[in-house]
């Protein structure tokens, strides 16, 4: 039911960077790489984080056209991340969420 809500949210989202993310605060930890997923295809670059009380935060960055590490290795070096994946897939822990100038791309 949560992925569904997530997919008919980001059906309406207006689209005006090849790069994507929100926090999606009703995800269970498990969810947010198949979200991640789901963004990506609509926008080719996606990331959801999903709040940690206290800690930070659990992101997942998916990627069509193969830059997950890349956009990974920039947004955890801005937000003190970590974590690891493949190229169409990253999965992680940030300290901080980032700012649009440290990314260049809009939430």
């Amino acid at each position: 039911m949560r992925l569904r809500l997530f997919k008919l949210h980001i059906q309406n989202m207006e689209k005006k960077s090849s790069f994507v993310w929100l926090i999606w605060e009703d995800a269970k930890q498990k969810d947010l790489p198949v979200m991640a997923s789901a963004l990506a295809e609509m926008t080719g670059d996606g990331m959801v984080l999903l709040p940690l009380d206290c800690e930070g935060y659990y992101a997942a960055i998916a990627s069509t056209s193969g830059k997950a590490k890349e956009i990974a290795a920039h947004i955890s070096a801005a937000c003190g991340g970590k974590g690891g994946g493949s190229q169409i897939l990253w999965q992680g822990k940030l300290e901080r969420l980032p700012t649009e100038s440290q990314l260049g791309v809009r939430s």
